[in-house]
């Protein structure tokens, strides 16, 4: 895929203990996310190994968009479930008035 000219110009290959410090995680982290496709592998040059910046940060980002979608569905769960209670609840406080009602009808007729 090629880069525009801004990006070619501004583009890093980060060593492992850059990559440590841009995501906050150890090596050992980042190797099994790489074996897991989890993570960016890096490239070869020569015999080092490095990892695009851009690639790192895009890592991040999609981290950072996947927990707010998390939360997002988390926080909706929440509603959904204290709704439900709602409606459980409001359904058991009809059936206890009716209830109330059923019985004061019979007491009053001298049914029960």
């Amino acid at each position: 895929m090629p880069l525009d000219q801004n990006t070619k110009q501004s583009e890093r290959l980060l060593r492992i203990g850059d990559v440590e410090n841009t995501i906050g995680f150890k090596a050992s982290f980042i190797y099994d996310r790489i074996k897991s496709g989890q993570f960016p592998a890096p490239i070869r040059v020569g015999k080092a190994i490095r990892w695009p910046e851009s690639l790192v940060q895009n890592w991040v980002l999609a981290q950072i968009e996947s927990n707010k979608e998390s939360q997002n569905n988390d926080a909706q769960q929440i509603i959904t479930m204290f709704n439900d209670g709602i409606k459980k609840k409001t359904i058991a406080d009809t059936i206890k008035v009716s209830m109330h009602r059923v019985n004061f009808v019979l007491e009053t007729e001298g049914l029960i």
